[in-house]
């Protein structure tokens, strides 16, 4: 029972924080062809670069620190394991981030699938962070989320848009 009490509570605070965010900043709903979900006026959308769809692929960032999270939507099935097997290889690199702990991820928002946090170093030493990893793949769709970390002075604008992350 008291399990059952401790879990209400923790659900009260988490519904009492995303109100509060709510009120504090100013929450947009974000419609995209392929996903949707909240994004804070902290933050803003950003193109990956001009030769990806901003329909499918974007990145969000804060002018407020070097956090970033880049989505890659997806309107066609995937391979899951092959994608975060190619990213993780990619990113972990010592010219980009060098991890020192990598711990594998089950979770993304309301989503399940296949993903890591790396703990560790940026350019070869100089900055603290993490990068947060995850794919999710069902049929006919999608998605690779890339989370980089290194202040957390914005993780619960970044955490709103992944409670709030929906394919469509």
């Amino acid at each position: 029972m008291l399990c059952a009490l401790t879990l209400g509570a923790c659900e009260d605070n988490i519904r009492n924080d995303k109100k509060e965010a709510r009120r504090k900043y100013k929450i947009e709903k974000v419609n995209r062809e392929r996903c949707s979900f909240d994004l804070s006026n902290k933050l803003f959308l950003d193109r990956i670069d001009e030769s990806h769809d901003p329909e499918g692929y974007f990145k969000i960032a804060s002018p407020g620190s070097e956090n970033v999270m880049q989505l890659f939507v997806f309107n066609t099935s995937i391979d899951v394991d092959e994608k975060l097997e190619a990213m993780q290889k990619a990113l972990n690199t010592p010219d980009i981030f060098t991890a020192s702990t990598i711990e594998k991820i089950s979770k993304f928002g309301s989503y399940s699938g296949s993903g890591v946090m790396m703990d560790g170093t940026y350019n070869g030493g100089i900055l603290k962070g993490t990068i947060k990893i995850f794919c999710h793949g069902e049929k006919g769709k999608g998605f690779l989320v890339i989370r980089q970390t290194i202040s957390t002075t914005d993780s619960k604008e970044f955490d709103l848009v992944e409670s709030s992350f929906r394919l469509k």
